[in-house]
């Protein structure tokens, strides 16, 4: 059944993106239309599963494809949200790596290596509301030859631990905001994934659109739920997915994107991610106090509110009340 596994990875960014070419447009001018080094630094928005993150990888590759002049780094700022650690991924993701030795990777040193590059530097920060300090946004943007991209659900919870001058600054930045897809965007996607990752026959289509349905915009879980029921049906030498198939991968599937979001937490996520999941419900005063006692170094309260936030995004945990009445516990 299955002809090529890698067209159903979530992290497999096509050859073609279907349903967002206005975004695709508005990214690739930003970032100098691959013609001119004429570049905006952007805020890309838009709920999870929306493909901010697949659009901006697409761009960057047309980018490097259509410039000599332009490097690009990404960084995925959820297992890499300080500032040494952010800068140190955009150089690994990069044509050069982050020097070993830890003396030569603090942010003014890294830094200056951006600055000394003889060309331009496209930065990509993903889940750039998780960084515990916005403060390398503010160094990225002193520096005349990076163009910077931040990735987030919403710029409430990126303003989050911002001073003043870095949030009057990302204000300016050109804003591109993605929608959530709708059940037939969804069904286009997970079709041409099917031609190139599947033995002709293997799905139909209204089981396509059954998957987009329980998807519900979130093209991570569709693609996800594709792959296991594919992977389900060959392990069992079934001939088609089936919709009773697609039920019974749904919550494996669900459970396979928050196990994948759990890894990548850092040390304070991950203190608060645990304390949660055997105290909880808690609330949110008795949360800090737990948290402050396992922490050596604690985050600023508006930094954990951030961090909470983006594991509520991603299903991890739910908020219950409010104000002095919040609580935190698992996603039921």
């Amino acid at each position: 059944m299955i002809q090529n596994g890698r067209a159903l990875r979530q992290e497999h960014v096509p050859s073609e993106l279907v349903h967002r070419d206005g975004e695709i447009d508005a990214l690739t001018a930003a970032l100098g239309g691959g013609k001119s080094n004429l570049c905006e630094n952007v805020v890309v928005t838009g709920p999870s599963g929306a493909g901010k993150t697949s659009t901006t990888r697409y761009v960057l590759r047309k980018l490097e494809e259509a410039r000599l002049d332009v490097e690009t780094g990404f960084v995925d700022c959820i297992g890499a949200n300080s500032s040494t650690g952010a800068l140190a991924g955009l150089f690994r993701d990069s044509d050069r790596s982050a020097p070993l030795d830890p003396r030569a990777n603090s942010r003014g040193m890294l830094i200056n290596r951006l600055r000394d590059m003889d060309g331009e530097f496209v930065a990509v920060l993903d889940e750039a509301d998780v960084l515990e300090d916005k403060q390398v946004i503010h160094a990225l943007y002193g520096v005349p030859n990076v163009t910077t991209v931040l990735i987030t659900v919403n710029y409430d919870d990126l303003m989050i631990n911002c001073d003043p001058r870095i949030e009057n600054r990302v204000r300016m930045f050109k804003h591109i905001d993605f929608a959530q897809y709708g059940d037939a965007q969804l069904a286009d996607i997970l079709s041409k994934r099917v031609e190139v990752g599947l033995v002709p026959g293997s799905i139909e289509e209204e089981t396509i659109w059954y998957i987009a349905d329980q998807a519900a915009g979130d093209a991570r879980l569709a693609i996800t739920i594709l792959r296991l029921a594919a992977k389900e049906c060959s392990d069992f030498r079934e001939e088609t997915i089936s919709e009773d198939v697609v039920d019974e991968v749904v919550d494996r599937a669900r459970s396979e994107i928050a196990s994948r979001y759990i890894e990548k937490l850092s040390t304070h996520q991950r203190i608060l991610y645990s304390v949660i999941k055997h105290d909880g419900p808690i609330q949110a005063g008795d949360l800090y106090d737990e948290y402050r006692e396992s922490a050596s170094e604690p985050m600023a309260d508006r930094t954990l509110r951030s961090y909470l936030n983006s594991m509520q995004r991603e299903g991890l945990i739910e908020k219950r009340g409010g104000g002095r009445y919040t609580e935190y516990a698992l996603a039921t």
